[in-house]
């Protein structure tokens, strides 16, 4: 199963509940058939046709148990398409009804063709009801290793503007509608590549970005187990990307100390016999820190720093073996005995 089947199976759950309040029911409902239907006239009869997946086809069918009797449509088709997806119709009588409940002739109306007003100026408790029908009829989730993005289709430029502001005005705290702090500060409007609505082309996306947003959305909207397990994956996937490039600088940082304690005990060496032929007596600490670099030669400055006695700091132990080194060199320039 998908990312986005995976959300859309648990949105589909979260939807079902019997306590949604019925101003989420209208707001699901309109967000649906926005986002995936149309209405057209055939003959004298209006209907309203929406293409859903199984998922959303669920939510639409408790949407719409929600609809007042006065604007509940008499006649509703479910039917199956070729795949999993479903095929909502509703026709006369009780279409025009429906269509204004929902917003529809509203927003068929209105020149930019966005959301339904009632659903933009909607309470926040509604907010989340809006985005879980996005989803559900329109949304995709990238995959974890490719990257982090949650977008919705939109038909227009106008209704992609309107679920970016009400993603910025998701209250952060279940059951806390009052809740002044945002669950997505930022979310973008972005092109639609090749992204298809059932009405045809998408003409903008809806997007959020970044993984901690996304976690918290779909958290918030009602895919609390789909986001933990997407938010780990991600951190699976960066973790696989990254360690072959941690592994190949640890390597050669290895490989860099290594050389650099060996020329380093070389020249210990040499300048210890020098010293020592000429009959130089060392200060004990630059002869402790000799001694030292010798006895072990595969460890950093740091650790033989910390087994010093008493212990001591990597750039002491440094500056002394620095000290060692330029001492054989001045007695070296200034005796006249055979190098």
């Amino acid at each position: 199963m998908s990312w986005p089947q995976r959300v859309c199976t648990e949105l589909a759950a979260a939807t079902a509940s019997a306590q949604v309040r019925r101003c989420c029911r209208q707001v699901q409902l309109a967000v649906l058939l926005r986002l995936a239907g149309q209405t057209y006239r055939c003959g004298a009869h209006l209907v309203i046709e929406a293409e859903l997946s199984a998922a959303a086809a669920a939510t639409a069918r408790a949407a719409l148990l929600a609809v007042p009797p006065a604007a509940r449509p008499q006649r509703i088709t479910l039917r199956p398409t070729g795949n999993t997806d479903r095929v909502l119709q509703i026709t006369e009588p009780g279409t025009g009804r429906l269509a204004t409940w929902t917003g529809l002739l509203e927003t068929a109306l209105r020149a930019d063709g966005g959301l339904p007003r009632f659903v933009v100026s909607a309470s926040r408790c509604c907010t989340v009801a809006a985005w879980q029908a996005a989803f559900l009829a329109a949304g995709t989730l990238s995959r974890p290793a490719r990257g982090s993005e949650l977008s919705v289709a939109c038909p227009t430029t106008a209704t992609a503007l309107a679920l970016t502001g009400l993603a910025r005005r998701l209250p952060a705290t279940p059951g806390n509608p009052g809740d002044s702090e945002n669950v997505v500060p930022h979310a973008t409007v972005r092109p639609p590549g090749r992204r298809m609505l059932p009405t045809g082309p998408a003409a903008e996306l809806a997007a959020v970005s970044g993984d901690e947003e996304i976690t918290a959305l779909l958290t918030r909207i009602g895919a609390p187990a789909t986001a933990a397990d997407w938010a780990t994956a991600r951190r699976t996937a960066h973790a696989r990307r990254t360690a072959p490039m941690l592994s190949g600088a640890c390597s050669q940082n290895r490989q860099r100390q290594h050389r650099a304690a060996t020329d380093t005990i070389a020249k210990l060496q040499t300048a210890l016999e020098v010293l020592d032929g000429l009959g130089v007596t060392l200060p004990q600490p630059l002869t402790d820190a000799a001694q030292l670099r010798l006895a072990h030669p595969a460890l950093s400055l740091e650790q033989l720093a910390q087994i010093a006695d008493p212990p001591t700091t990597k750039d002491t132990i440094a500056g002394r073996l620095r000290r060692l080194l330029a001492l054989a060199g001045s007695h070296t320039n200034n005796s006249t005995a055979p190098q």
